[in-house]
C-alpha cells in the first residue's frame, strides 16, 4: 500500500516535471522567434535605407565630360511652344473657391514674349444658353466651364489654369512686394476695418494681399486698377523662381504644392515658370485689362467684353521666329552605343539646322537611351533641343550640372547617341 502511494507521488512528480520542461521549452521558442523577427526586420530596414550603387558619369575620349557627382540630377524639360492659361486667385481655399482675381496669361516660348490680361470678376460671359459672370462660375467651382465661356465669348482658347490659395502661399513666402501708385484705403477682408496704404513699394502679408486684390478686382463700381493685380503674381513668381537653378525651383514647388492646383503637371509648371522669369522686361506685355463696356443691370454694373479690341491686344504679339532670324545652336554629337558611323548618321540629319562643332565617341558604349544635354536654360536652346528630339525620333532632354566649363563654352547642346536611335533615312 505504501509502495502504491510512493508510485503515485512519483508519477505526479514526473508529470509536473514534464509540464515545467514543456513550459520552459515553449517560452524559449517564443523568445527565439521574437529575436529572429527583430533581427530580420532590422536587417531588411537597413537594406532598404542604403542607397543604390552610384554609376559614374561616362567620360568622353577627349575627357571633357567630368565625373558625375552623386548629388547631381537630370531634369526633363517638357514645356515649349505657346499656351494660354488662367491664373485664378482664391482667398484661403482651393476646394471652396472665393475668387479675388483672374488673369489671362498668354506665353510664347519661341518669340520669348508674355501677355498678362486682367479680367474683372463681374465680366459677363456667354456659356451655352446662359449669361454668367466670371465670379459666379468660380464660386460654383466651374473652372472648365469658365475656360469654355472665355473661348465662346472672346475667341481666346484657354489651354490650362492655375488656381492659387493666395493667403497661405503669400504667408509661406513671407509676403509679396507691390508698388502702390498712390495713397489708397480699402476695407480689410476679415474685419472691415479700413486699411491705409501709402504710395510706394510695400510688402503685403496674406490678409493684406487678398484684401488688396478684392479692392481692385472689379467687384465694385470701378475697374481702373484691376491690372495692378498682376504685380502680386509677378512678385510671387519672382520670389519662387528668379535667379534659381532648375533643381532649386523644383524644391520650392514641392514646398508650396499644397497651395495651388492646376491641370498642368508639376514639371510643366516648373519649366513654364522658370522660363517666364527669364523674359526680358520689354517682352512682357502687362498692366492690361480686358477691354469691356459697362452695362448697368438691376442697378449693378457689369462688364461686357469687346472681342474686336481683344484681338488688337493679342495682335501685339510677334509671329513665331522664322529660321532665318534665329541663330543656330552649336552642338556636339557623341557615339554612346558603339554602332559604327551612328554619330555621323545623326549629324547628317541635324547639319542643316544646327552648327555641329564636334563628332566623336563617348568613353562608354553602354548608353541605351539617347541623351540631349542642354548647357544653358535659354529658351532658344530648349527649343532647339526639342527640335533635335523630333528630328532624331528619340532622346531624353536633360540638364547636367557636372558638364565642364569648357563644354559649356564650346556647345549649346551635347548629344550622346544611345542604342535606341535607329538611323533610318
Amino acid at each position: 500500500m505504501e509502495e502504491q502511494k510512493i508510485g503515485t507521488r512519483m508519477e505526479r512528480r514526473l508529470k509536473l516535471e514534464k509540464r515545467r520542461k514543456r513550459k520552459i521549452f515553449t517560452i524559449f521558442i517564443t523568445l527565439l522567434m521574437i529575436f529572429i523577427s527583430i533581427f530580420f526586420f532590422s536587417y531588411l530596414r537597413n537594406c532598404l535605407s542604403k542607397p543604390g550603387k552610384e554609376t559614374a558619369q561616362e567620360q568622353t575620349t577627349s575627357s571633357t565630360l567630368e565625373e558625375e557627382q552623386p548629388t547631381s540630377t537630370e531634369e526633363e524639360l517638357v514645356f515649349s511652344g505657346k499656351t494660354n492659361l488662367l491664373i485664378i486667385g482664391s482667398d484661403k481655399s482651393l476646394e471652396q473657391i472665393s475668387p479675388n482675381s483672374v488673369i489671362l496669361t498668354s506665353y510664347n516660348s519661341i518669340s520669348e514674349e508674355s501677355l498678362l490680361l486682367s479680367i474683372p470678376l463681374r465680366t459677363i460671359l456667354q456659356f451655352s444658353e446662359e449669361a454668367v459672370t466670371v465670379q459666379q462660375l468660380l464660386k460654383e467651382g466651374r473652372i472648365e466651364d469658365l475656360k469654355s465661356a472665355i473661348n465662346d465669348s472672346i475667341g481666346i482658347e484657354v489651354d490650362h489654369y492655375i488656381l492659387v490659395n493666395v493667403f497661405d502661399l503669400v504667408e509661406k513666402i513671407g509676403g509679396v512686394s507691390v508698388n502702390i501708385p498712390e495713397n489708397i484705403s480699402f476695407p480689410d477682408i476679415n474685419t472691415d476695418v479700413t486699411v491705409l496704404l501709402e504710395k510706394g513699394e510695400k510688402n503685403l502679408s496674406g490678409d493684406l494681399a487678398i484684401s488688396y486684390l478684392h479692392y481692385i478686382s472689379g467687384e465694385g463700381e470701378s475697374i481702373l486698377h484691376v491690372s495692378d493685380q498682376q504685380d502680386v503674381y509677378l512678385s510671387i513668381l519672382d520670389k519662387l523662381m528668379a535667379k534659381k537653378s532648375y533643381s532649386e525651383i523644383a524644391n520650392e514647388m514641392q514646398l508650396i504644392s499644397e497651395y495651388f492646383a492646376s491641370d498642368f503637371s508639376v514639371e510643366e509648371l516648373i519649366s513654364l515658370g522658370s522660363s517666364m522669369t527669364k523674359l526680358q522686361e520689354s517682352k512682357i506685355f502687362k498692366d492690361k485689362t480686358l477691354p469691356i463696356i459697362v452695362a448697368e443691370i438691376d442697378g449693378n454694373n457689369y462688364h461686357v467684353p469687346q472681342p474686336e479690341k481683344i484681338t488688337e491686344i493679342f495682335g501685339e504679339f510677334k509671329p513665331v521666329v522664322s529660321p532665318e532670324e534665329k541663330e543656330k545652336s552649336n552642338i556636339i554629337i557623341l557615339n554612346g552605343c558603339g554602332s559604327p558611323g551612328i554619330a555621323n548618321s545623326a549629324g547628317n540629319k541635324l547639319q542643316d539646322d544646327f552648327q555641329i562643332v564636334e563628332i566623336g565617341n563617348a568613353a562608354s558604349f553602354q548608353y541605351t537611351e539617347t541623351k540631349i544635354i542642354v548647357t544653358s536654360f535659354k529658351i532658344s536652346v530648349i527649343e532647339d533641343a526639342i527640335s533635335i528630339r523630333e528630328l532624331l525620333g528619340v532622346g531624353k532632354i536633360v540638364t547636367d550640372g557636372s558638364l565642364s566649363e569648357q563644354f559649356r563654352q564650346k556647345a549649346d547642346i551635347v548629344i550622346i547617341i544611345g542604342s535606341d536611335y535607329i538611323p533610318i533615312g
